[in-house]
């Protein structure tokens, strides 16, 4: 569980070849790799391009062929870890509870939505990943789906947590708010 919840990791998404042929028995003239990498903290997106590029360079050059290997970054971000003791993680720990009926547990899984730590950035406020499904729910795999349980007690989840959150913030002096 560690290596799926917040181990570096290497995910090979899409391999494709391009044949410019009907013909099966042609080998393709080139061929592609789409990888993700999920890196943790203190390391940085353009470090982990730099390390990835290094290595698949160097382990192509020992193969000792003619053909040529190009590594392009096609986005990336910037790796984020929540706060559990902030005011915005206990509101969101309190509604799951209130509404499921049991304390969450807190994984640090999908820390590298790219997106994250810029928002957290841009908008000046700590964010929250406040994930609804279940682990049987095959996230980013065939099948994936949501049950409509989860469906419906998410919404209530929501709702839930915009009611904790509003009252912490309510017991927050002006001032630190304005921070």
């Amino acid at each position: 569980m560690m290596a799926r919840w917040r181990q570096p990791c290497l995910s090979i998404n899409q391999l494709s070849a391009n044949a410019n042929s009907n013909n099966l028995s042609v080998i393709p003239p080139t061929a592609s790799a789409h990888i993700s990498v999920r890196f943790v903290p203190d390391q940085t997106g353009a470090e982990m391009v730099e390390v990835v590029a290094a290595h698949l360079h160097a382990e192509f050059q020992k193969l000792r062929t003619p053909n040529a290997l190009t590594v392009i970054c096609c986005g990336g971000g910037e790796w984020w870890i929540g706060e559990p003791d902030s005011k915005p993680y206990q509101a969101a720990a309190h509604a799951l509870e209130s509404v499921w009926g049991q304390a969450p547990s807190f994984i640090r899984e999908g820390g590298t939505i790219p997106v994250t730590s810029a928002l957290e950035r841009l908008m000046g406020a700590p964010a929250v990943h406040l994930s609804l499904g279940q682990a049987s729910d095959n996230a980013h795999l065939d099948n994936e789906r949501m049950s409509l349980q989860a469906l419906y007690k998410g919404k209530q989840t929501l709702r839930q947590f915009i009611i904790f959150f509003a009252a912490a913030l309510a017991d927050e002096p002006e001032a630190a708010r304005s921070r």
